[in-house]
């Protein structure tokens, strides 16, 4: 029975194709961060994310943080983290969202939205 070894082989190759994909994707971010656009006012956005607008770095680094935590795959704890970047005139100069997965730091990604 030839046929045995080659179903169990191509088995273990498509399980083990499916445990790398599912490492790999990410979940996505919030959609309403999209809507941050350059150029926004602060006191704007402190309006539209009252209490979840993170402003303790604002007067140290220049931006202000968002957070949002997910699950994947229902086990694995990961946030995206978007960072605010501020003109001198307090308008929105520049977004930027970052991915952490604590358990793969190689998931890890930045992506530059605005």
């Amino acid at each position: 029975m030839k046929t045995r070894p080659f179903f169990i082989l191509m088995s273990g190759i498509i399980c083990f194709g499916l445990v790398i994909a599912a490492g790999t994707l990410r979940p996505a971010f919030p959609e309403d961060w999209r809507a941050i656009q350059k150029g926004t006012e602060r006191e704007e956005l402190l309006e539209q994310y009252q209490g979840k607008l993170h402003t303790g770095m604002k007067e140290i680094k220049g931006f202000d943080t968002l957070s949002h935590s997910c699950e994947q795959l229902g086990f694995r704890a990961c946030r995206w983290t978007l960072f605010v970047y501020y003109d001198e005139s307090d308008h929105i100069e520049s977004v930027r969202a970052h991915f952490m997965d604590p358990r793969c730091g190689w998931r890890n990604q930045h992506l530059r939205l605005r």
